[in-house]
């Protein structure tokens, strides 16, 4: 059997340093505003 273990204060470090899922919605809803208008732009 093998038990692990978590050491919460690293995990927060790095929870800390990933963006929020605000912050991914909105890069997203750039990213396809970029798209479209790059789409337009061909055309």
């Amino acid at each position: 059997m093998i038990v692990a273990t978590y050491d919460n204060v690293q995990i927060k470090k790095i929870q800390e340093q990933l963006p929020t899922a605000e912050q991914i919605q909105r890069q997203i809803e750039l990213a396809e505003e970029e798209y479209k208008m790059n789409l337009r732009n061909d055309s």
